[in-house]
């Protein structure tokens, strides 16, 4: 809701009111709510990219919103699939939108 204009504030976001800038909402448009994603495991030490390793580095979740007081303006929460937790991902280019 505070990246959304107000007639009230003169067409402009309450965000861009307080911070005194545009608010960039690039992030806004790409994904939404309950969107199938993939993205890196949290804890993948043992499988990450090795050749031969059956476990995958990736790992199936929803797009449940965005991590405003985590890492930069485009980090998204998203909660696992197979453990059930709400990691943040900063990375949009490991993120494949899926339908």
């Amino acid at each position: 809701m505070n990246h959304i204009a107000k007639k009230s504030l003169g067409n402009q976001p309450r965000l861009q009111i307080l911070k005194g800038f545009t608010i960039d909402i690039s992030i806004l448009l790409y994904f939404l709510f309950w969107d199938i994603v993939c993205v890196s495991r949290v804890e993948d030490n043992k499988h990450h990219r090795q050749i031969g390793s059956r476990k995958s580095s990736l790992v199936r979740g929803r797009m449940i919103g965005f991590a405003w007081n985590v890492g930069h303006g485009l980090t998204c929460k998203v909660l696992t699939d197979n453990t059930q937790r709400i990691i943040c991902r900063s990375q949009l280019p490991q993120m494949l939108k899926t339908k």
